[in-house]
């Protein structure tokens, strides 16, 4: 491998997600490896980029993982994550709960909305949030949509659960609509190869599993097992417009 290269999130961010929402994104990697510190670095980017363009972002967290702000009725969501000891604040963001809340969260002026769930039984009502999010997206307007933890969303032959197959949408017609997105897990094997196939942004961190990189293939990464890292916080990029090329690896600064 090359000597690592500093992380410049400024000219990283905007190359992988661009105003336009052209771009699907992947952040990949096992436990602990850094994937998660930077998602959050790259969603907490696209709010500052974009909050004077009324730029909005949904996270769908299924872990659940992050702390919203604010729930949709005024009052302050820490109540929800008084046992909590992980995940990051998202600050300036509202908890929604349904579809019709989503409207709601704009009118206030909200930027960020979050929507989780505890289990399996709460993905069909996820989904349909990001249904709503997706029907009301306008090309005009910086939309991005973040999944953390995708895998959670799928069977583990790739059905979606719930029978709502609104996240591969997003990554084959999200373009028409404004959205970019960002796809967030710990392995490939259980992501659709229709998803994979239409991903145009790695983040590739160190995979667990040997079987886990021959998937990125899929993406048309020229990916080789020497490729894959193996330190924590240590990624290389790669993206569909430079075809041959795995730029890294860069060390994520968490200091």
């Amino acid at each position: 491998m090359p000597n690592r290269a500093p992380l410049d999130l400024s000219q990283l961010s905007l190359r992988s997600l661009p105003g336009r929402g052209a771009d699907r994104a992947y952040v990949v990697g096992g436990s602990g490896s850094g994937k998660s510190e930077l998602a959050d670095q790259l969603g907490f980017d696209w709010d500052r980029r974009y909050w004077n363009k009324k730029g909005k972002r949904l996270i769908l967290d299924r872990k659940p993982r992050y702390k919203a702000q604010w729930n949709i009725n005024g009052t302050k969501a820490t109540r929800r994550y008084k046992n909590w000891d992980h995940g990051p604040l998202v600050y300036g963001s509202v908890l929604v709960e349904e579809p019709r809340d989503l409207e709601m969260a704009w009118k206030l002026g909200y930027h960020v909305a979050v929507c989780q769930g505890d289990s399996d039984s709460d993905i069909p009502r996820m989904l349909a949030v990001a249904e709503e999010y997706h029907k009301r997206a306008r090309a005009s307007q910086p939309q991005l949509l973040q999944v953390d933890e995708c895998l959670l969303f799928f069977g583990p032959t790739g059905q979606p659960k719930g029978g709502n197959d609104i996240l591969k949408t997003y990554v084959i017609a999200g373009r028409e609509r404004g959205v970019a997105s960002i796809f967030c897990s710990q392995r490939t094997k259980g992501l659709p190869p229709s998803i994979m196939e239409e991903l145009n942004r790695l983040y590739l961190f160190r995979l667990d599993y040997k079987d886990d990189f021959k998937r990125l293939q899929e993406m048309g990464a020229p990916v080789e097992m020497e490729d894959v890292p193996t330190e924590e916080h240590e990624f290389m990029y790669w993206t569909k417009a430079s075809y041959r090329d795995l730029w890294g690896p860069y060390k994520l600064d968490l200091g």
